[in-house]
């Protein structure tokens, strides 16, 4: 479903036109009846304002096309740490105030938003005049993510409420803060505030490239701390995939807002346009530096009442005759400028890009990274990366190339397998309307839950995908495939009733799960309402993920006041390898924790401190504290100088599974050059784990016994994992000379 927002105002001002849509309503703070203690606050660290606006003079002369106004601060804040809980008339509500010292304006980031029926959320400023919701569950997306429009104010309340006698489960964590120190709404995107030699894309010369102008996007990417500009593109399937073509050093990512439609209703005078076409979130699906593109496809359909188009492309080697760009200079209303004469092909940073060498009606500015530049045939043949090109020296901008863009060395560093999935080859093709389904039958699994991220010691796991009706037909029933690395297929038959570009979670049946590094799970769609997918090399999505034999280790940490100085790495002793680390500038305010899957063997946990005053108490009370599997703490600290360490050792690991030993047995052990496996069982599947959890043999072996060669692997404690009709065990395993 489609993320919509608004923002009320208690005083009509030009502000209210800027709008974030929501369901309305009326904060239960706002009241001020009802709560018995002053509402709990969350204060960032200092800002240097005045230091980031001198880091942008210097990128900006150096080319940059990409306009910063906030920086975003790591956090770790959820309803459990952070706030406090009041019941105000039949409702449980719980608040937060968010404080950021001479803060021009604040927005939010939350990677975790599941928001149970009934339950609200609200954000606005001290005095009410800004409000942002009531957010809801309509308002979750695939990604699970969800963000928020700059407030222009220094300190935000957020505030949750859900009916006394809800049941639902609430899952909110705020992972970023973005304290804008240039002035969002008066500075960095007001209409009006790009160059006078801008033309309005409502003029007379933008009036033949209107498709395209409903194609272009304006972003709130890097973590929404910056502006940037993109398009949607059309693919050889015409089936309306939501993709959008931006630059990759805009930094794009699954939080990204996408303003549709940001233009002023008039040639002139100039007139601000409405900010409410809003989709949030995305999955970046390619991107590569050598021609500075990146492809995202966005998290909903675009809402048809947008009127949105999917512009076509062409990756042609040779200049156009001519060339267009439409984009949101500074952040302003959108903007159209032409270069009617030769374009040329030169390497901008490294990247083989489009070089236009003046342009001879409009320019670009800060805010118009990422545009699309058209040929004469109004297809997209390139996005910005960067120039000198400005009103005042309108000069020398350059285009990363479609064509360069098109070939990588794997689906996510180039563009032909989303842009041409069927591989027919074309070097061009024309756009489409973004709001008119193509096909009647059109289903596709569009994103996986799970599995995701790094398991330890897991048999099983229990798969969750989210499908899509992409067809113009009621979807009815639809048959769910899955597989891990290619092996046996498992099936899952879907009923219910999804519209044209609804989507759905679905829990599909639990299967054991593999163990190893970067394992493929792949899942697709098949049959929808029974009969064939009309546009089938859409319906499939493949994702990684790790399961590894170790033993369970948590790592806490409390920042300090200033956690951008803190970082860490976990060695393990023997190799020197780092087996997990944090970098400067990563940690969290709050509470962060981290899970830690370890092998036999020994670990040196380094914890430092860029300023030589560690994390506890001059500037804060912050504190690191490691966990055992069984909860009990191997050492804590926090009161260091430069770094601190931790020594330690795992013995054992703790492996879940049926006990199968009367169905399995190994000899010898230990072993030098051979292992012996004898079952009881017309057939097993064997796999080898070195003791720090890596697989490093795996086997389907029939009959009542095998062997396992093992010269090829150096002496040491490994395990063995055999799993037969009845269940699955492990032996430890020790391998000398």
């Amino acid at each position: 479903m489609k993320i919509i927002y608004t923002i009320f105002f208690a005083s009509l001002i030009a502000f209210s036109l800027n709008a974030q849509k929501g369901s309305g309503g009326y904060p239960a703070g706002l009241s001020k009846q009802g709560f018995d203690t002053e509402i709990s606050k969350f204060k960032l660290s200092p800002v240097n304002n005045y230091q980031l606006l001198e880091e942008d003079a210097i990128n900006a002369a150096n080319g940059e096309k990409s306009l910063r106004f906030g920086l975003p601060v790591p956090v770790s804040i959820s309803p459990e740490t952070h706030g406090s809980w009041a019941v105000v008339n039949d409702l449980n509500v719980w608040r937060l105030m968010v404080v950021s010292d001479n803060a021009k304006s604040i927005n939010l980031i939350f990677d975790r938003y599941d928001v149970p029926q009934g339950g609200t959320l609200f954000i606005y400023n001290a005095d009410g005049s800004q409000i942002l919701g009531a957010f809801t569950e309509a308002n979750e997306n695939s990604n699970g993510t969800f963000s928020t429009m700059p407030l222009a104010t220094d300190r935000i309340i957020i505030e949750y409420s859900s009916p006394l006698a809800s049941t639902g489960v609430l899952d909110l964590h705020l992972s970023y803060i973005i304290h804008g120190y240039r002035d969002f709404w008066t500075a960095a995107k007001n209409f009006g505030d790009s160059g006078s030699c801008n033309n309005n894309v409502e003029c007379p010369v933008g009036e033949p490239w209107s498709d395209q102008i409903r194609s272009s996007v304006m972003l709130l990417t890097a973590n929404n701390s910056r502006f940037c500009s993109g398009a949607a593109i059309n693919n050889t399937l015409n089936d309306g995939t939501p993709y959008i073509l931006t630059a990759n050093h805009c930094g794009p990512s699954p939080t990204d807002i996408f303003m549709f439609n940001y233009k002023s209703p008039t040639c002139t005078p100039n007139q601000n346009g409405f900010t409410t076409d809003i989709v949030q979130g995305c999955i970046v699906r390619a991107s590569n530096p050598e021609s500075d593109f990146c492809l995202v496809e966005l998290s909903d359909d675009i809402p048809s009442d947008y009127a949105a188009f999917f512009s076509g492309w062409s990756r042609q080697n040779n200049p156009p005759a001519t060339a267009t760009c439409i984009h949101h200079p500074a952040g302003d209303v959108e903007k159209i400028s032409f270069n009617t004469n030769a374009t040329g092909v030169d390497v901008f940073d490294n990247a083989d890009s489009w070089h236009i060498f003046d342009w001879e009606d409009g320019t670009t500015e800060g805010g118009s990274s990422g545009s699309a530049l058209y040929n004469e045939n109004k297809q997209i043949i390139g996005q910005l990366y960067g120039g000198e090109a400005s009103c005042n020296n309108n000069v020398n901008d350059y285009f990363g190339r479609l064509i360069t863009s098109w070939e990588g060395g794997s689906p996510s560093t180039r563009l032909k397998d989303w842009l041409d999935p069927n591989n027919s080859d074309v070097a061009s093709i024309d756009g489409i309307e973004a709001s008119v389904p193509q096909f009647a039958l059109n289903a596709r699994v569009l994103s996986v839950d799970a599995p995701s991220g790094d398991y330890c010691n897991s048999n099983e796991v229990v798969p969750v995908v989210k499908i899509k009706n992409r067809g113009g037909d009621l979807l009815n029933s639809l048959v769910i495939k899955y597989s891990f690395e290619n092996g046996p297929i498992q099936t899952y038959n879907w009923t219910g009733a999804l519209a044209t570009n609804e989507s759905e979670t679905v829990t599909l049946q639990g299967i054991a799960l593999p163990y190893g590094d970067n394992v493929l799970f792949t899942s697709w769609s098949d049959l929808p309402n029974g009969q064939a997918d009309q546009a089938p090399l859409d319906d499939t999505v493949e994702t990684n993920f790790s399961n590894r034999v170790g033993a369970g280790y948590t790592l806490r940490i409390i920042a300090d006041d200033y956690p951008g100085e803190t970082s860490w790495k976990l060695v393990n002793t023997a190799n020197n390898a780092i087996v997990s680390s944090l970098l400067t500038g990563s940690l969290p305010d709050g509470l962060s924790t981290k899970d830690l899957c370890l092998g036999v063997g020994c670990y040196k946990f380094i914890i430092y401190d860029t300023e030589g005053d560690g994390i506890c108490c001059g500037y804060g009370n912050g504190s690191f504290t490691l966990f055992d599997p069984a909860g009990a703490i191997v050492e804590s600290g926090g009161t260091f100088f430069d770094n601190d360490t931790i020594d330690f050792c795992v013995s054992t690991v703790l492996i879940e599974g049926i006990d199968a030993t009367e169905d399995f047995s190994v000899f010898p052990n230990p072993a030098n050059d051979r292992l012996n496996v004898s079952i009881n069982s017309d057939k097993a599947e064997i796999e080898l784990f070195s003791g720090t959890g890596q697989l490093v043999k795996k086997a389907i072996i029939t009959g009542s016994s095998a062997v396992i060669p093992t010269l090829e692997f150096p002496p040491g404690i490994y395990f063995l994992r055999v799993k037969t009709t009845a269940g699955v065990s492990v032996r430890k395993i020790v391998l000398q000379r």
